[in-house]
């Protein structure tokens, strides 16, 4: 596959399987400044099965989101939206994040100002966290990034809303398994609006596709990054 990606996320781990990871890094975590930052955070901040076929890769969780563990409560109700037009409930899917720490308090509105100052902390924290789960889930089949900062984690280049949002990559990080990209549900605005419309035409095509046609494990093998070498 062309292209390099934005982190080198080779894992010095031995294998283990994917209720063994999570039950290791279900504890509080200090190995990089963020987590000094946020001594409470619980080290992994995650819900449903690790036997999921789908996982959704979220940047980082709200201080809320890490204390009661509930990835996506701040931006719940569309979430449930989105779940609804799938067909799908919370226990369908694997939800986790990027980085396992919040952004520190009153700074960075803009997530990709997050990632360019605490770059090296997420890729430490994504290859021994989130990376290590995806890897081991046995059934998975397609990863759903929220946001183009996630997309560029796993897909390298500069992911963009015409080239990336709504479309299925793959990636080097994790073989055999298609990378859908979505916008972040906090960033969609409140009402009837053409953003939020688009969205909603591309989560209606990806339950036609996949969740209802089945063409998604065929896709996936199929599936190449090539706009990194457009």
């Amino acid at each position: 596959m062309a292209g390099q990606a934005t982190f080198s996320f080779a894992s010095p781990e031995p294998p283990a399987t994917a209720p063994e990871i999570v039950s290791e890094l279900s504890q509080a975590c200090q190995e990089c400044s963020l987590g000094v930052l946020h001594p409470g955070n619980s080290g992994l901040v995650y819900c449903g099965p690790v036997t999921a076929k789908i996982a959704v890769l979220s940047d980082y969780p709200a201080p809320f989101e890490i204390r009661n563990k509930t990835p996506l409560f701040m931006v719940a109700s569309e979430w449930e939206r989105w779940l609804k037009r799938w067909n799908l409930s919370a226990g369908d899917i694997f939800v986790t994040h990027v980085g396992q720490c919040p952004k520190p308090l009153g700074q960075f509105s803009d997530t990709k100002d997050f990632f360019r100052l605490y770059n090296e902390e997420v890729a430490h924290c994504m290859h021994r966290r989130a990376l290590r789960v995806l890897r081991s889930m046995p059934n998975l089949e397609v990863v759903i990034t929220l946001g183009l900062p996630v997309a560029k984690i796993l897909l390298g280049g500069e992911p963009r809303d015409k080239s990336h949002i709504g479309e299925w990559f793959a990636s080097v990080h994790l073989p055999n398994v298609a990378i859908f990209c979505l916008e972040h549900p906090r960033l969609l605005e409140p009402g009837v609006n053409e953003k939020r419309g688009r969205i909603y035409e591309i989560l209606n095509g990806f339950h036609n596709l996949y969740l209802r046609g089945g063409v998604m494990p065929e896709l996936a093998r199929a599936a190449t990054c090539a706009w990194q070498t457009a």
